[in-house]
């Protein structure tokens, strides 16, 4: 068992040097470039981590502070990429803010402010190990997230969303795989070093954290917003390449869209977002030949996705 311990701490130490990493503005990385650090840790095992707490992140006295407003969704939102106006700066934005009684929208902001310094004392804490620290970011209270919601808010950024035209993917199957293969789940690093009591409570987290994704992803949707389908599948987690991705069409069946949106959300919308519509998304003469043939008909029933008969691929039957 002790031989495992050196592993647990470098994969430890990679999670917490890696978050930390990216949650730090540009402006205070010191002696390399951001882009520079995340490779290093990458790419150089202990070394890298111990050289970015020595020579890369903020000194202990500097300020730190959060490059994006909170939110009411887990991950990192896109505050990188340019847009014409954000929900900061947006007229009809500001006017949805304003509606609402006073007094709630002071609770609101009470416990936003909350929920912004958990996160900010999750990653700074050093009393923190480094996997626990990566399952609190990772999956988050779900009570903070259903306490703090607010519609009007919602709805006014979902607005915004819809007129910036930004893409989502929810990869809700991330989330769905550690409820469905527990087994797998149980055996990812970040999940080891739990109790089975302990382990159990995280996948009640897990489960209640899908919920609210769902009803999230269902009232953006109704909106208008644009979404792709994706599942963040990778060794580091239990979502398995190629199944997740059916598992993740189910979902966004699951949180509102019909089996036809779902099935664009994996063709016509990248395909669109990439500016490769005239290439691929969709079956047409003239367009590249990947495509599966089903037995069954998915706009019957989504599950019908997995029952595949036969695949092209570069034009060729395999």
């Amino acid at each position: 068992m002790l031989r495992f311990v050196p592993f647990i701490i470098e994969i430890g130490l990679l999670i917490y040097t890696l978050i930390d990493a990216i949650q730090t503005p540009k402006t205070d990385v010191r002696n390399l470039p951001k882009v520079a650090w995340i490779l290093l840790i990458l790419l150089i095992p202990w070394a890298g981590p111990i050289a970015w707490l020595v020579a890369g992140r903020p000194k202990s006295g500097s300020a730190r502070v959060v490059p994006w407003p909170a939110t009411r969704t887990a991950g990192f939102p896109e505050h990188e990429r340019s847009r014409p106006i954000g929900p900061d700066d947006d007229p009809d934005f500001l006017r949805e803010m304003n509606r609402g009684n006073n007094e709630q929208e002071q609770l609101l902001n009470r416990w936003e402010e909350d929920l912004r310094r958990q996160r900010i004392s999750t990653m700074n804490d050093p009393a923190i190990t480094g996997l626990e620290r990566g399952r609190r970011l990772g999956f988050p209270d779900p009570q903070g997230l259903f306490d703090t919601y607010d519609e009007a808010k919602a709805a006014a950024l979902f607005k915004t969303f819809v007129k910036n035209t930004t893409w989502h993917t929810p990869t809700l199957a991330l989330l769905h795989s550690h409820l469905t293969d527990k087994a797998r789940a149980r055996g990812m690093v970040y999940m080891q070093d739990l109790s089975q009591e302990q382990f159990d409570s995280w996948l009640a987290r897990i489960s209640k954290l899908l919920d609210r994704y769902k009803k999230l992803v269902s009232d953006m949707h109704r909106a208008g917003v644009e979404f792709l389908a994706g599942t963040d599948t990778g060794p580091g987690t239990p979502a398995l390449p190629g199944i997740s991705l059916h598992d993740e069409l189910e979902l966004l069946v699951e949180s509102g869209f019909t089996p036809m949106e779902a099935l664009q959300a994996a063709t016509r919308n990248p395909a669109r977002y990439l500016g490769k519509l005239q290439e691929m998304g969709t079956i047409e003469p003239g367009k590249l030949a990947d495509l599966v043939l089903l037995d069954a008909n998915p706009l019957d029933d989504i599950r019908n996705t997995r029952k595949i008969s036969l695949v092209v691929l570069r034009g060729q039957i395999r």
